[in-house]
């Protein structure tokens, strides 16, 4: 069992206060407020303050009360890849290409791959072609001329980089 601390809520000292374990209370009458889902799956409560109610992320609440603001370009990670996890042991502050990361690692992001990434230029028929025609040794700087590809791109293909069986 963890111990639970709580702290002051930024801008609500007053009223409200959240703990390590990520649950928000009134500072008033103690009690704990009920936390919603957003529709991207964080757990959010709602603060009101003369009569001016907002919704926050618990998430940041935890981590501003306790570990300060975030320096400019971070965000928050949820180092378990469960967003519901609140607790302050469970959440750092990251760049967005290291959360990015994290979530590609956890399984959680998968990439769209072959034609169904946006980027692609090629579909999976030239690629087939594009195969052949490296099996059959011919060069690939010509290839990609008549794909109008750069020619690393079919080294990328040829060495399975780009488009993997």
């Amino acid at each position: 069992m963890f111990t639970e601390y709580w702290q002051s809520i930024k801008r609500y000292e007053k009223l409200y206060e959240v703990s390590t374990l990520g649950r928000v209370r009134n500072k008033t009458n103690g009690l704990i407020l009920k936390q919603f889902l957003s529709n991207r799956g964080y757990l959010r409560v709602r603060l009101t303050q003369n009569k001016n109610t907002q919704s926050y992320s618990v998430h940041r609440l935890v981590l501003i009360a306790f570990k300060g603001d975030a320096p400019k370009p971070m965000e928050v990670n949820h180092i378990n890849g469960n967003k519901r996890d609140n607790s302050l042991k469970n959440l750092e502050w990251v760049t967005h290409g290291m959360n990015l990361l994290c979530l590609f690692r956890s399984g959680k992001r998968i990439g769209k791959r072959g034609e169904q990434c946006n980027l692609a230029k090629l579909t999976q028929q030239q690629v087939n072609e594009i195969r052949e025609a490296l099996s059959q040794r011919e060069k690939q700087k010509q290839i990609a001329k008549a794909y109008g590809v750069h020619q690393s791109a079919i080294s990328r293909i040829k060495n399975n980089l780009r488009w993997i069986n």
